[in-house]
């Protein structure tokens, strides 16, 4: 019998995008699912779709609760959940049918922990390749880290993997923080015995803001660096042969912070500008850990004119259709 796989929703006013998500999991051809949609306090009919759905297939849960942020809900979600498997789907975000089934049979046939499979971005009508593993294969959580540090076939999204419900026992995502993501990733890759990696890509990441000529910068996302600094001690720690694969990752995580103020507008840039010169200075002795196009982007952030090459690199790659990273 093929094992239930738990597929958690977080949901807070996404009417809009919310029956598409539940749709595109409806679809899968992986039959046995638990589809658990988490109404994290919605104000709008997020809710009430939940409930519909709730009617409309049995393999549907639906928990209404207090807003907690995405974390509490995952929490909520993970706490509620009965299958052997663990996915996580963000609720304007959609599924490709063969997701599920293409990813627990690697695990099944390979014993793996883990499966990662690489996703799409999605920017209005245009579907542009993201992250995705080079190869299908299964490794052990040493192998599957330096991959997670270096983020070229991987990185700390929840949401194009499979896990082993097992794995979050003691482990939950992080109250009150953004990119709850990193708090956690690097604890379940490294209590994994094996983990896969599809060379396909399921997971469509649906971007509604136009994030290619401004973003918005607040101190809360200096968490990146915290998550960034906690999983370099970690590693450093555990697996201290992975040394510069850590120390590239943490000082990458700085040059994002660098770069959402930079690409801020300019009341933001100048309220940040001394945060913004001690992240320089802290990257500089550190720049040894980059690749070379890492470095040029150092040279535009440091003379502060990131933000006006960024909207032109990546117009550039979301019209040919490549991989952004």
């Amino acid at each position: 019998m093929t094992p239930k796989v738990s597929l958690i929703v977080p949901v807070y006013n996404v009417e809009k995008y919310l029956e598409r998500c539940v749709e595109s999991i409806l679809v899968q051809s992986y039959k046995n699912l638990e589809i658990v949609l988490v109404d994290d306090g919605s104000t709008d009919n997020s809710g009430q779709i939940c409930d519909k759905y709730k009617l409309k297939d049995e393999r549907i849960a639906v928990i209404h609760k207090e807003n907690g942020g995405l974390s509490s809900a995952r929490n909520a979600g993970i706490e509620n959940s009965h299958g052997e498997y663990l996915g996580f789907v963000d609720s304007d975000d959609l599924i490709e049918p063969l997701m599920i089934e293409k990813m627990i049979n690697k695990m099944q046939n390979d014993g793996s922990q883990i499966c990662c499979c690489g996703r799409f971005d999605i920017y209005g009508e245009k579907k542009v390749a993201g992250l995705c593993p080079l190869q299908t294969e299964t490794v052990k959580a040493e192998n599957a880290l330096i991959k997670l540090l270096c983020e070229k076939e991987c990185d700390v999204s929840c949401c194009d993997k499979i896990f082993c419900k097992t794995l979050f026992d003691g482990i939950g995502f992080p109250i009150g923080e953004i990119n709850e993501d990193a708090g956690v990733i690097h604890l379940l890759f490294s209590k994994a015995e094996k983990i896969s990696f599809v060379a396909e890509r399921f997971y469509n990441y649906v971007h509604h803001k136009n994030s290619i000529t401004s973003t918005s910068f607040n101190e809360g996302k200096l968490v990146v660096v915290k998550h960034a600094k906690a999983i370099k001690e970690f590693v450093l720690e555990k697996y201290p042969s992975l040394k510069d694969n850590a120390e590239s990752f943490y000082v990458r995580k700085l040059m994002d912070v660098c770069i959402l103020i930079n690409l801020a507008n300019r009341k933001t840039r100048k309220r940040y500008k001394k945060l913004y010169a001690k992240i320089i200075k802290e990257i500089k002795p550190l720049k040894q850990f980059l690749g070379r196009a890492e470095k040029l982007k150092y040279i535009f952030l440091r003379i502060k004119v990131y933000f006006l090459v960024k909207p032109i690199i990546m117009k550039a790659k979301i019209r040919k259709g490549k991989k952004i990273r």
